[in-house]
């Protein structure tokens, strides 16, 4: 620049300022405008490129880590990594490392957004879900699991995530491995069932972590033989019967399904009896598993087990499972064995020296009270009272008798050294009510009956029970057939508790340590009479009163009730195919006394006659 320049610049500058005399400048030497707009343009587009860059890194960890946060992690625990970061990398291989529990993605970012989704979930899935176990699984088993937590995220975004899943990533990859199809169909039907995440990737997560450098022989076949048994147990039909234990080299499980109708109605026992016995079986990890209206009874039984100090309770598990085709609420209540319960040695020791043998007397602790049992733990061991071995009285609920932490005094019935439990009675520490009582003084005597309650389940077989008024200590049961000559088999369900009936006591129990009781022994034996008023082949018409399984039972006249056994509507054709659907109660029906039964049974058996009946 000359030293006339310089002046004009100087001059310039004092005049209109630095901006005037930068676009003086500039005219003068357009092609610095040129190069210094290109160095302008480039830190913009760096500083832009960088935010989109983060911005788009931001959107697909947030969208991973909320998948994480409400479908997956509330279903498992154990994982060291709970959290994702992607970080983009021009390099055609993703890198995935563990930084403080978050696992960092580096991998090459794509345009679509949910394929940038899909694509990062799928290279975190093999480093966040049981990482050391994967090289010892088949590559196709390995790649299915992933793709099927892959398409979960999938279904969870949109509708078009799932295409681009399905064109992007499942397409490619069955082509190049054909056998992932047939494993993603199973893996999809169990996770239709429920039991993809909080089951099958929770035993890996598990195994994981057990055995964190060890090579397990024969793991990925043991991994297919679990995948098959869990998808027999997620497509059982309802009232299926299906294996529910798995016992492998490695993964030993057993679902314990509240379901049918008759196990709910035996209470939660028979699921206590349950674990014991798959406990000597060697299972390590119990899963209480229900749907839609059984989840209430599946939270007793989780209540019950978790009184069982052989078992150790984890988390529940909200889910929702596919049953026929029906989307429902589900849960899944694990347990687990409670390795640090050592009565084992207790019980084998006490065996071995005779103290806890059977016929030996213990005081003991109540430690859980169930309708049809008690637990109590015994010199450290632990012991289940059934109901029936609780009191000399019938009793219908274990909670009127005994409260969580009493003292009791109990008498060992058996040992179940493989269940780890004493069988034991408090009953047999009690005085025998009738122990001092000479039958003779009881039979044939008349007393007032104070119903308490009512046992047994089969008709015919249901009694009332309760105590003898004069004698309270003294239990007394009263058979339904010895209510009334001819009456109705269900009528203990019309006596409530508390009620008074006169009866007579015609036998003694005295080691069951009960009376047997009759009201129908109070009056004449009516069966002669009976006879004599309806002869065999007697053509009558009726009403139906009750309709079971069974047949139907119909009253003839009051205070005589008469009986269609099921195989005569059986035989009786089209008309009568289905009876306890077809016929209502109050129904005539044309029938014929078959014959009249007297003895323990006492009704009359009605025949039908092969001809139409009304409704009313």
């Amino acid at each position: 620049m000359t030293t006339v320049t310089a002046l004009l610049v100087a001059f310039f500058t004092g005049a209109l300022g630095v901006g005037g005399a930068l676009l003086i400048v500039l005219a003068a030497h357009p092609e610095k405008v040129q190069l210094w707009a290109a160095l302008l343009w480039g830190v913009v587009r760096r500083v832009t490129k960088r935010a989109e860059l983060a911005y788009v890194a931001s959107d697909v960890n947030a969208e991973i880590n909320a998948h994480l946060a409400r479908q997956v992690l509330p279903s498992l625990t154990g994982l060291s990594a709970t959290r994702v970061a992607v970080r983009w990398s021009n390099s055609a291989d993703a890198i995935a490392r563990e930084v403080g529990g978050t696992l960092v993605i580096r991998l090459r970012r794509h345009e679509d957004r949910l394929g940038n989704v899909l694509n990062a979930y799928l290279v975190a899935s093999p480093r966040l879900f049981a990482p050391t176990l994967r090289s010892q699984l088949a590559p196709s088993q390995s790649r299915a699991i992933d793709l099927q937590l892959c398409r979960k995220l999938a279904e969870s975004l949109s509708q078009s995530a799932l295409t681009i899943y399905r064109l992007n990533l499942l397409d490619p990859s069955t082509r190049l491995d054909p056998r992932l199809v047939a494993l993603l169909d199973q893996l999809n039907a169990i996770d239709l069932g429920g039991l993809f995440v909080p089951v099958l990737l929770q035993e890996l997560i598990k195994l994981g972590a057990a055995y964190p450098a060890d090579n397990l022989a024969q793991l990925d076949h043991e991994v297919r033989r679990l995948t098959e048994f869990l998808k027999t147990v997620a497509e059982r039909s309802h009232g299926e019967i299906v294996e529910l234990s798995f016992l492998g080299q490695y993964i030993r499980i057993n679902i314990l399904l509240v379901a049918r109708a008759e196990t709910r109605a035996k209470g939660t026992r028979p699921f206590r009896s349950r674990v014991g016995l798959e406990l000597a079986k060697g299972v390590d990890t119990f899963y209480v598993m229900a749907a839609g209206g059984n989840i209430d009874f599946a939270t007793q039984v989780a209540t019950a087990l978790d009184a069982d100090r052989r078992l150790l309770r984890r988390e529940e598990r909200r889910l929702l499972i596919t049953r026929d085709g029906v989307l429902k609420k589900g849960v899944i209540i694990p347990f687990e064995r409670n390795l640090g319960y050592a009565a084992d040695e207790l019980l084998a020791e006490g065996l071995k020296t005779g103290r806890l043998a059977s016929g030996t007397e213990h005081d003991a602790i109540v430690t859980d009270v169930q309708p049809s049992y008690v637990a109590v733990d015994v010199e450290g061991v632990q012991g289940v009272i059934p109901i029936e071995q609780l009191s000399w009285h019938y009793l219908q609920d274990c909670l009127t008798e005994v409260t969580l932490g009493q003292e009791l005094r109990v008498q060992v019935l058996s040992a179940k050294a493989d269940e780890q439990e004493l069988v034991v009675s408090r009953r047999k520490c009690l005085s025998n009510p009738l122990a001092t009582v000479y039958p003779q003084t009881l039979r044939g005597t008349r007393h007032i009956l104070v119903v308490t309650g009512r046992g047994g389940k089969t008709i015919g077989r249901r009694f009332l029970a309760g105590h003898l008024n004069d004698q309270p200590s003294v239990p007394a049961r009263l058979p339904e057939g010895e209510l009334d000559w001819g009456g109705p088999m269900d009528a203990v369900g019309h006596i409530g508790d508390g009620s008074e009936v006169t009866v007579l006591v015609y036998d003694v129990h005295s080691e069951q340590g009960y009376v047997l009781c009759s009201r129908k022994r109070l009056s004449t034996d009516r069966w002669q009479e009976i006879r004599s008023k309806y002869p065999r082949d007697s053509r009558l018409t009726i009403r139906a009163e009750r309709i079971a399984p069974e047949g139907v039972w119909c009253q003839m006249e009051p205070g005589l009730v008469g009986f269609v056994p099921a195989s005569e509507f059986r035989q009786a054709g089209l008309e009568y195919a289905d009876f306890q659907t077809n016929v209502r109660p109050g129904q005539e029906l044309f029938v014929y006394v078959s014959r009249v039964v007297a003895g323990d049974r006492q009704r009359i058996s009605l025949g039908l006659q092969r001809n139409l009946s009304r409704s009313p």
